[in-house]
């Protein structure tokens, strides 16, 4: 909303792609193997605020503030109830948990940027051709997080 220029917001792009990647290389490391615990309150606390969010947004289309949408929309919801839900333990905990968490979202980032990304390129194609193309990049995504993932642990 702020950044008018294509040539910053395509470098700050770059640099998002950068901190994943060396994110995403990491993460094997530091990843443990720990069953998180879902309780109901926090499944339905956490699908609360996703729906007062996405009614926000609608909302906010609605009266023709898009600009402002955008806005609310980039917020990290999942990612503040997840990190602050691991501060809700001991120390020792919250920080492997807040770990965990973080270097799962940023393996989160890539499928979708690979389909935005794939989506933007492809869209003179047509939608079915885009999609189709777009799906098949978030496959080939995830195919390689698993074997990065999977023959460090």
């Amino acid at each position: 909303m702020f950044i008018e220029n294509p040539y910053i917001a395509f470098s700050m792009g770059i640099f998002a792609i950068y901190l994943n990647i060396v994110n995403v290389l990491d993460a094997p490391e530091r990843l443990q193997e720990s069953h998180i615990k879902f309780t109901a309150s926090y499944i339905l606390s956490t699908n609360a605020i996703v729906v007062s969010i996405l009614v926000t947004i609608d909302q906010l289309i609605e009266r023709g503030y898009v600009k402002w949408a955008g806005v609310v929309a980039q917020v990290p919801i999942l990612s503040i109830i997840l990190i602050s839900g691991g501060m809700c333990t001991d120390t020792d905990s919250a920080i492997r948990a807040i770990t965990q968490h973080i270097y799962m979202l940023a393996y989160q980032t890539w499928p979708s940027m690979a389909f935005i990304g794939v989506i933007w390129g492809g869209s003179a194609l047509g939608t079915p051709i885009a999609l189709t193309l777009a799906s098949i990049a978030v496959i080939i995504i995830l195919l390689i997080q698993y074997t990065i993932v999977k023959t460090k642990l």
